[in-house]
């Protein structure tokens, strides 16, 4: 990065080189603030180098650099290295709760759901309700729990692209939750259908709420995780 003391570009050159990222269609903040700074460097240098070139026309000349794909290289990379530091945030905090303490309270989870499955034992109607009532509960918060955090955190008043989530955790997500809306649209649509799902898969169905919900918290804490390192490194972005 270069640094405040030793940069001689005037504020109007920086805003100038700020303009030229957003005219070759870089939309986000943060990579814009890292090619800026590269611009910058490069920029100098070559002014140092050729002293006859102006000021807009070393930029040109340090952007033909990059050749025929312009900034396409650099924001591929920047995704792929965001993507792969999401990706061990949702491994990292998967694997946090795997400790004793919440082993316990997975345990405590499914006992519930066994002992719901056996006390329901032989009442068919009474078992779908309970059933309905466990699947509905984990999908309005499978579904509800990303609809707050959208509205939850403070959103930049500039786009930042180490803002995007880690997509294929929706592909998962949608995994588990599919059984659970399944069940629960056979209750409006097809009852027969729902009363032997609920007789014959109380406990798998069960199963799936409770990876659900897992995954919707380690969701929350990951997402919690990517807006404080946003706000911290770009606060600019929010002012």
């Amino acid at each position: 990065m270069m640094h405040p003391e030793t940069q001689s570009l005037t504020e109007t050159e920086m805003n100038y080189l700020y303009q030229f990222c957003r005219k070759h269609y870089i939309r986000y903040y943060d990579v814009q603030v890292e090619l800026v700074d590269h611009l910058a460097n490069a920029t100098e240098a070559l002014m140092q180098e050729r002293p006859e070139l102006s000021f807009t026309a070393a930029v040109d000349t340090v952007y033909a650099g990059f050749g025929k794909t312009g900034f396409r290289k650099i924001i591929a990379a920047k995704e792929e290295a965001l993507e792969q530091q999401h990706k061990l945030y949702y491994r990292n905090t998967f694997r946090s709760y795997f400790t004793i303490s919440r082993i316990l309270m997975m345990v405590c989870a499914f006992a519930l759901i066994w002992s719901l499955h056996r006390f329901t034992e032989g009442h068919t109607v009474l078992r779908a309700s309970v059933l309905l009532g466990v699947a509905g509960a984990a999908l309005l918060y499978e579904i509800g729990l990303p609809i707050y955090l959208y509205y939850a955190y403070k959103r930049p008043k500039q786009e930042l692209i180490s803002r995007q989530v880690h997509r294929p955790y929706y592909y998962y997500l949608t995994i588990f939750c599919y059984p659970e809306l399944k069940f629960v649209l056979n209750y409006f649509w097809d009852h027969e259908r729902y009363l032997y799902l609920a007789e014959h898969y109380f406990i798998l169905i069960g199963l799936f709420c409770m990876l659900g919900v897992l995954l919707q918290l380690v969701h929350q804490e990951v997402s919690k995780k990517i807006y404080r390192k946003a706000f911290e490194d770009y606060p600019l972005a929010y002012a």
